[in-house]
């Protein structure tokens, strides 16, 4: 550790030339059951927060550009769609549908 960080492993794929560090306490993530979206018409605001029988509580609070918020969006999208085609259709709970 150097400077206050961590260098980690963030994804098990081959990394790109990328060597990402983490600072102290980063590596234990968050648990978040929510997240609010809002925008402007120079950022992306992704509030992540955890709903509970004692309230919610903001966990963390994440600004993007448009265009990155957009590269996030197709990233999430192509992500779904690896783990659907290795694990199945994940089922949204509002759906009505009986087994």
């Amino acid at each position: 550790m150097k400077n206050g960080k961590e260098k980690v492993p963030v994804t098990d794929e081959k990394p790109q030339g990328l060597e990402v560090q983490a600072f102290p306490g980063a590596l234990e993530g968050k648990f978040s059951n929510l997240v609010m979206i809002r925008h402007t018409h120079e950022e992306f605001v992704l509030d992540f927060l955890v709903q509970s029988v004692e309230g919610t509580y903001l966990i963390s609070r994440i600004w993007l550009t448009p265009s990155h918020f957009k590269r996030l969006v197709q990233a999430v999208q192509n992500n779904l769609s690896k783990y659907e085609q290795k694990f199945g259709t994940i089922r949204d709970p509002k759906d009505k549908q009986t087994a």
